[in-house]
């Protein structure tokens, strides 16, 4: 059914204006794998650290590729600005990270639908600034992107309500991420995680279910022994 839902909203953007907002951008951009039209857009999105630049091409060091595919470890990328538009966003520097959605040009990548500054190469923990980055669009699209890259890119089901950002887990839960509640920020668990907290409560679970076994088992073991020392001292 997700797969259909993704054809349809592929199509759907095909035949929309040429003009491409924040929310049809996060879609291509978090959707590339699954969608052949929006996979001949972006090659990957990843984590990246800029490192050097000489004219106009930035070295970048790849931290983490969360979709998509990159063989390199290094890649050279064309200068760019921060966010979803062109020439009115905040310029990159040296050292930073960030997320990046790129395509490759010959021997050179660029930038397609997205780049944001982060506060780390880190996927499970990294931040996406947004503090006076000027972004063209809302910056719920933004914390929809963080959210995504927390999770190594295993929940990418939002949805929007006027300016609030919404996520639907797998497990169905619905959390509201921008602005942020407090059950976002409880809430950011990766699903490796949560595999482990489940695995976690299957062996308390377990442990559980030993120690009741065991206490129920001595008085049984007890009573026999009495049971026994009985009869001996009867055949006495």
């Amino acid at each position: 059914m997700k797969k259909i839902g993704l054809i349809f909203l592929a199509v759907a953007l095909l035949i929309a204006p040429s003009t491409v907002k924040a929310a049809d951008a996060l879609t291509r951009m978090l959707h590339a794998d699954e969608v052949k039209e929006f996979r001949q857009d972006q090659d990957a999105l990843i984590i990246g650290q800029l490192m050097s630049k000489e004219d106009g091409i930035f070295t970048v060091k790849v931290c983490k590729v969360i979709s998509g595919k990159v063989k390199e470890e290094v890649i050279p990328l064309r200068d760019f600005q921060y966010g979803w538009g062109t020439g009115e966003e905040l310029q990159p520097e040296i050292s930073d990270f960030a997320v990046m959605s790129i395509k490759k040009e010959g021997s050179i990548y660029k930038k397609v639908w997205g780049m944001f500054k982060a506060t780390s190469g880190d996927f499970k923990t990294l931040k996406l600034i947004t503090k006076e980055m000027r972004y063209t669009y809302g910056e719920s699209e933004v914390a929809a992107v963080e959210w995504y890259i927390n999770s190594r890119g295993k929940e990418d089901d939002f949805f929007f309500i006027n300016d609030d950002a919404y996520v639907r887990r797998p497990n169905g839960q619905e959390i509201k991420i921008y602005p942020k509640s407090l059950e976002a920020l409880n809430n950011i668990v990766t699903p490796e995680e949560q595999q482990l907290n489940e695995n976690n409560k299957i062996k308390d679970s377990s442990f559980i279910k030993t120690g009741i076994a065991l206490l129920l088992t001595v008085p049984i073991i007890y009573a026999v022994f009495r049971i026994k020392n009985r009869e001996a001292s009867k055949e006495k």
